[in-house]
């Protein structure tokens, strides 16, 4: 068996769409249910998905931006095992950043990552005021 060192995991994923997506292309819904699949299987009891237009926002009572190894914002650049998930699984984060135009994510009052900011940064600082809840990541294709 021969291993291939993938150099720019965030360019390695953004050119295999096909393995993600059931259509084989960015769908903004699967983008939605793989980060709230994430809260979930990562213990939060609450998460809610918010969508207003172009963009999505999945905020929890919890914060699942935790990896023993890694900071939040390692999560949106490496391929990182979800545990929860399965033996063959992946946290959604790098997805996120190959494929969409703006990524937010938030800890509390905290950015943890940003990739653009505009409308999503908007909306979810919105959403978060008016929901309490402690964290959440904002995505638009």
């Amino acid at each position: 068996m021969t291993f291939t060192t993938i150099d720019d995991p965030v360019e390695w994923v953004r050119g295999h769409p096909e393995m993600y997506f059931r259509t084989g292309k960015p769908v903004d819904l699967e983008l939605a249910q793989w980060v709230w699949s994430d809260a979930v299987l990562s213990g939060c009891g609450d998460v809610l998905i918010h969508h207003a237009g172009s963009v999505w926002v999945i905020a929890a009572s919890a914060n699942w931006l935790i990896e023993k190894t890694r900071s939040a914002a390692d999560l949106f650049v490496h391929v990182v095992p979800l545990a929860a998930g399965g033996p063959n699984s992946m946290r959604s984060e790098i997805l996120l950043n190959a494929f969409c135009t703006e990524v937010v994510a938030v800890v509390g009052p905290t950015p943890a990552f940003a990739k653009g900011a505009g409308l999503v940064r908007t909306e979810l600082d919105a959403l978060m005021q008016r929901s309490g809840l402690v964290a959440a990541i904002g995505f638009r294709l």
